[in-house]
């Protein structure tokens, strides 16, 4: 409509300019004045979010725009004072403020001002129109206009709250139509084995030297599956004269797949988990999960809305719920999981304002989900001196989301203890969001409490007091007491972040009471991170605690540099104040030229004992292995060291052998997925059975989301580093496979991953079959003619009962027909199936039909069925 009000405006304006011509020879002079100007509609063009229509005041060769109708179509809050002749509001955010005195000549943005000519702003009716030329220094608003179109236009990547509505009706699109987890067609449980798989870490390393005798070591480690459950050996020695093998550990643990009473059974070499944590051979029973706990609990977050519009619910920066509650008060869900999570709760203003808050809740590993009990069972004996006993019997009940209370008991059966029996209570809460309590109760070991906040800008603060006992065990400074404290403040000037940080300690001890504090200062400044902390130890002396000996004061000022081409320089000089000297200063030089080659220099000048320490390292990243090698200069001694290290995995269903550089993948599962074509339509993945290279899988697992699989020719695709007893979700749509006749037997599969083996999944994709037909209307003896928009119904034949036996959904698929009566359904499972029509759209259409109904089958056949003339007659309605 507007575009019609601006042809009609420029047939006004050509009448207008020829009424002279019309004149009169006895004509005046013309009376000189100001530069004729006028109003004139233009269309406002906003890229990526629409148009409307803005008024314009033209004078002479310049434009002016009028700003609260700019303003008004951008949702950019604006307000007149008439008296005073000033425009002002906010540009996007509240703490933005902007002002145009049209009296002063001046206006101003944030902390930005400009002086006004005065051809730039003009007055008419109370509205401010500002030359379009100024709306981009003053708000960044570059607007193009075209007089030949009488057209401004405006791209711009400004969050400008017009945008902002788009973006929410985006975002609660994408919410919406978000898919649930997928229910697999098939699951992999994991299976009894005797022996099976196999994951193998080494390393090895040479050492030469001119002052030493060379010296070759080696450590590995290896998993794999044995007598249906998960083994692991560690194995560390040297190779100088033969193999002399110096540290053995072993460990076997089983993880039932259903676990009614223990959820793990572990045997040979293990941490405890009590009072300290020590070495133990022996065995464990213990409720824990096997895998790692991602979910703790569901909570409600709740409120009273500021504004009309809808809250809306972020977790980690992602739209997870939305109330539109007509009261404006809401309720919105939210599943905690362990770790940090942060959940903002945001509401948006007409004017693009933001209302809301952030809430940071930190669950410890140590909460027990709410309703759940942990338990344990210990018994071996202690790596230690003599290998004492030891025994643990514990339990952690989560009473809440908020609390988790337990209870243990220890036995350790050195002959010097005083008592051999240790019990403890523990408490773990959730005081606030940001704040975490815990106590530990153990009358003859020790008690201890701590604090932990972190608040959503991260400043963080925590403190911890202790009451030692007298055991030795527990107690090896026979201290007192001990106090500690830090506090972290991070904040970012200009841009710029620094974190300012204070830690101290208070031991009191038999003798004396002994002091330490450390402050620090860190920064980031583009390539630049500088850090000075200096640290300070006292002494107290009991006899005298008037008297302080300084035992320690030491600064040091440190630079890392972060420079072109991955070079990275670290410089770090320690100041002594007690000896009024630098202790010595060192130089680092890491540069990675490309992604599998590392070259690495160290120099450090001790300045107490007059010594130099030089070394240069390399290590070159293959596909299969890792190498390294240096050269170290001390003194007079020079040493050359060379090492390799990476793993290797075996999959006996392929009969192939895996090599990797990353020397940490044992105890990681392996997971391969291989889609092939089933030509003789067994199931089985037979000799000349060719994997489905082009197809597109996706994959998935709780807590971690999706992830990209690798693909191996040949072979299929792979999760190389599988979480241990994760359950993983695989999908195979068929809609990305190349052949439309292709149908995978389980287009979703879930499988159960085990540390050191691999767990083999073979997809067979057979080939379907397609349905053709047409519907006719028969309008006398030989004449017919194709009916269009016919609905088709193809549903299968299968009772209810075996659909439940085999874990799927009935086929079912509606079509409809072309203009020439004509359908088609492609991709149809082997089956028995029934065509209908619908007799309700027939009745509607005056139409019947002699047959509604057809059964067709599709054969099992290895290119596929073709299924032709499923034809239906109808007839005009009697």
């Amino acid at each position: 409509m507007h575009r019609h009000r601006v042809r009609y405006h420029l047939i006004f304006r050509a009448m207008i300019l020829m009424c002279p011509l019309f004149s009169t020879a006895s004509s005046q002079q013309p009376v000189p004045s100001s530069p004729p100007e006028e109003l004139v509609p233009i269309e406002f063009d906003l890229k990526r979010d629409g148009r409307a229509e803005v008024v314009s005041l033209q004078r002479e060769n310049k434009v002016y725009l009028s700003v609260r109708g700019v303003f008004d179509f951008l949702r950019i809050k604006s307000d007149y004072a008439p008296t005073e002749g000033i425009l002002s509001g906010f540009f996007i955010t509240p703490d933005t403020s902007y002002v145009i005195d049209t009296r002063a000549m001046k206006a101003r943005v944030g902390n930005r001002s400009m002086s006004l000519l005065p051809d730039d702003v003009t007055l008419r009716a109370d509205i401010v129109y500002l030359r379009i030329e100024l709306f981009d220094p003053l708000f960044g608003l570059a607007i193009q206009y075209n007089p030949r179109t009488l057209k401004a236009s405006l791209a711009t990547q400004v969050a400008l709250p017009v945008f902002l509505n788009s973006k929410i009706k985006r975002l609660e699109d994408e919410l919406a139509g978000r898919p649930l987890r997928l229910r697999p067609e098939a699951t992999f449980e994991r299976t009894f084995s005797w022996i099976n798989g196999g994951q193998l870490d080494y390393s090895f390393r040479q050492t030469l030297s001119s002052a030493v005798i060379p010296s070759r070591s080696f450590s590995t480690r290896i998993t794999g599956m044995v007598i249906g459950g998960d083994a692991e050996a560690r194995f560390i020695g040297n190779l100088s004269s033969g193999v002399d093998i110096t540290q053995t550990r072993l460990r076997w643990r089983y993880v039932p797949v259903k676990a009614p009473l223990f959820k793990q059974y572990v045997a040979g070499d293990f941490v405890t988990s009590g009072l300290l944590s020590r070495e133990i051979y022996g065995i464990q029973l213990t409720n824990h999960p096997a895998n790692p706990r991602i979910f703790f609990a569901d909570e409600t977050v709740s409120g009273q809305a500021v504004t009309s519009r809808g809250v809306y619910m972020f977790e980690s920066s992602r739209l997870s719920a939305v109330d539109h509650n007509a009261s404006g008060r809401y309720n919105l869900n939210s599943t905690l999981t362990y770790g940090v999570n942060y959940i903002d709760i945001l509401e948006f203003g007409d004017w693009g304002e933001t209302f809301g808050s952030t809430r940071r809740i930190a669950i410890p590993a140590s909460l027990v989900p709410p309703g759940e009990i942990d338990y344990d069972v210990v018994l071996g004996r202690l790596r230690d001196v003599g290998d004492p006993w030891h025994g643990e019997l514990s339990s952690q009940w989560g009473i809440s989301s908020h609390v988790t209370a337990g209870v243990r008991a220890e036995y350790y059966g050195n002959d010097n203890l005083p008592t051999k029996v240790f019990p403890d209570f523990n408490v773990t809460a959730r005081l606030a969001d940001h704040l975490i309590g815990e106590a530990l109760l153990s009358p003859n070991a020790f008690l201890r409490g701590t604090l932990d906040l972190t608040l959503p800008s991260l400043v963080s603060a925590g403190f911890s007091y202790t009451d030692f006992r007298s055991v030795r065990l527990f107690n090896p400074r026979n201290a007192i007491n001990e106090i500690t404290g830090h506090v972290v403040v991070p904040f970012s000037p200009d841009g710029m972040r620094f974190a300012f940080d204070l830690s101290g300690t208070q031991t009191i001890l038999s003798p004396a009471r002994e002091r330490k504090a450390r402050i620090g200062l860190s920064a980031f400044i583009g390539v630049f991170s500088p850090r000075i902390a200096t640290q300070y130890g006292w002494i107290h002396p009991y006899d005298n605690l008037d008297e302080t000996n300084l035992v320690f004061h030491e600064t040091e000022p440190s630079l890392r540099v972060r420079l072109p081409a991955n070079l990275f320089l670290t410089l770090a000089a320690p100041f002594n104040h007690i000896e009024g000297s630098f202790r010595n200063f060192r130089v680092g030089v890491l540069i990675q030229p490309v992604s599998n080659l590392l070259l690495e220099f160290e120099y450090d000048r001790n300045f107490a004992i007059q010594s130099t320490f030089a070394r240069f390292r390399l290590q070159w990243i293959s596909p299969f292995t890792r190498v390294t090698a240096g050269v170290t200069r001390g003194g007079d001694n020079l040493l050359f060291d060379q090492g390799v290290s990476g793993s290797v995995g075996a999959v006996p269903e392929l009969g192939e052998f895996f090599f990797e550089s990353n020397p940490s993948r044992a105890g990681y599962g392996t997971m391969l997925i291989a889609p092939f074509i089933d030509a003789n339509l067994n199931g089985i993945r037979d000799a000349g059975e060719s994997i489905i290279s082009s197809a597109r899988l996706r994959a998935s697992t709780i807590g971690v989301g999706g992830f990209r699989l690798t693909q191996l020719p040949e072979i299929g695709w792979v999760i190389p580093r599988a979480i241990p007893y994760q359950n993983y979700v695989v999908e195979l749509p068929q809609i990305d496979l190349e052949n439309p006749l292709w149908i995978p037997r389980y287009r979703v599969v879930e499988a159960n991953s085990a540390p050191g083996t691999s767990t083999y999944i073979s997809i067979p994709v057979i080939a379907g079959g397609s349905l053709r037909g047409t519907v006719l209307h028969l309008k006398g003896p030989t004449l017919q003619e194709g009916v269009e928009f016919v609905k088709i119904t193809l549903r299968e034949d299968v009772s209810d009962e075996e659909l439940v036996r085999v874990g799927r959904p009935r086929y079912e698929k509606k079509v409809e027909t072309f203009s020439t009566g004509d359908f088609e359904v492609i991709g149809v499972p082997p089956g028995k199936y029934t065509v209908s029509l619908d007799g309700l759209q027939l009745a509607s259409l005056r139409l019947q039909g002699r047959q509604l109904t057809r059964p067709v089958t599709i054969e099992a056949k290895t290119d596929g069925d073709i299924v032709e003339g499923v034809n239906f007659i109808l007839i005009e309605r009697k």
